[in-house]
């Protein structure tokens, strides 16, 4: 088999969906010779977001700046893995060597520290990139400059490092044009990093739907992503930054057709890990504070018990901020969340 099947689709039958195989000509799409010399263990089982911080325009614009402590907080709660959105687009010089800012760089590199150094895994991604979402063809190059630089810059970290090239893949950057943009960032990872982990989500948002366009890469250390926060009418109701859109109202959560439709997603989910023999990682869920407390928590807790029970790993959104799983009046973590999540009660 080649490295890279050109940009396939997972083809699978599930359930009443059937997901139909595609393929890009090798003009579109370049190929790649297997450089996977050995499998890195996939060791995330239970993450947290560390969102609205590094994602933001500049860190603390958006509410809080990263704190040594929230390592040691995220760590004792049952914690052993930390999503860290960057948003690297924001910090580079121009083209076409688009080099990282340095004191951002350094920046990152200390919170990676951080998180290390109590034995927690992390994930760094690429976030909040807008500009490849709406013109794809005109800001690869600069995607592929970042990853070059990154891949350079933490080839020697230990594999507990995990990259993700390109948070939630939407608009224009779809397709056959989102699956090249994945397997050259991936392609760029190879030549320095043989056997790390590195992570893709499908289109669209990366939804659990979306999981069958993710390109297919013949790689042992390749894990699927996809993010949920299904119904969004629940999960981000009334959420401001929506603007217009935003969805408006109460919308309670846990009736029968809220859990019959969790059900549906889980099982899609895991028949993908099942068909495609790689790990599928849910990156992202949560609900918002504007939600009532009591429905809040039946979601967090029946949609992280039912991925696990599939034998999917998860990642809340989000540490602080919005989805916020620390409690500001009360200086620590939401007792009750703590709880609905299976994790250690926070003291």
């Amino acid at each position: 088999m080649s490295g890279v099947l050109a940009g396939a689709i997972i083809s699978a039958s599930l359930g009443a969906v059937t997901v139909s195989a595609q393929e890009n000509s090798a003009a579109e799409t370049p190929t790649l010779e297997p450089v996977v010399a050995e499998k890195t263990p996939y060791t995330i089982k239970r993450c947290v977001n560390f969102g609205n911080a590094l994602d933001a325009p500049n860190e603390g614009d958006w509410g809080w700046t990263i704190a040594e402590t929230d390592f040691d907080v995220a760590r004792d709660a049952g914690f052993d893995t930390v999503r860290l959105p960057i948003r690297w687009s924001a910090h580079t010089g121009d083209a076409p060597e688009f080099t990282l800012d340095p004191d951002f760089a350094a920046r990152v590199d200390n919170v990676i520290s951080q998180a290390l150094a109590r034995d927690l895994s992390i994930i760094i991604n690429v976030h909040h990139f807008d500009e490849i979402m709406e013109r794809p063809r005109a800001h690869l190059p600069k995607l592929l400059a970042i990853w070059s630089q990154l891949a350079e810059r933490y080839k020697n970290l230990p594999q507990t490092v995990i990259f993700e090239p390109l948070n939630e893949p939407q608009k224009n950057l779809k397709g056959d044009m989102m699956r090249e943009a994945l397997v050259r960032a991936y392609e760029v990872i190879r030549r320095t990093n043989p056997n790390r982990l590195v992570m893709f989500g499908g289109e669209e948002w990366s939804s659990v739907r979306s999981l069958p366009t993710v390109p297919a890469i013949d790689d042992l250390n390749i894990i699927y992503t996809f993010h949920y926060y299904d119904p969004f009418p629940f999960t981000h109701q009334n959420a401001e930054w929506l603007g217009a859109d935003r969805p408006k109202g109460a919308r309670g959560w846990g009736d029968r057709a809220d859990r019959d439709e969790l059900t549906r997603n889980v099982k899609f989910a895991k028949r993908v890990q099942e068909v495609s023999g790689t790990p599928v990682f849910l990156g992202e869920f949560g609900a918002i504070e504007n939600a009532a407390p009591r429905d809040r928590l039946k979601y967090l807790s029946a949609v992280r018990t039912a991925y696990e029970r599939a034998g999917i790993s998860w990642c809340l959104w989000n540490y602080k901020a919005t989805f916020s799983l620390w409690d500001d009046a009360e200086e620590k973590l939401n007792g009750d969340q703590v709880e609905a999540l299976g994790l250690n009660t926070p003291q």
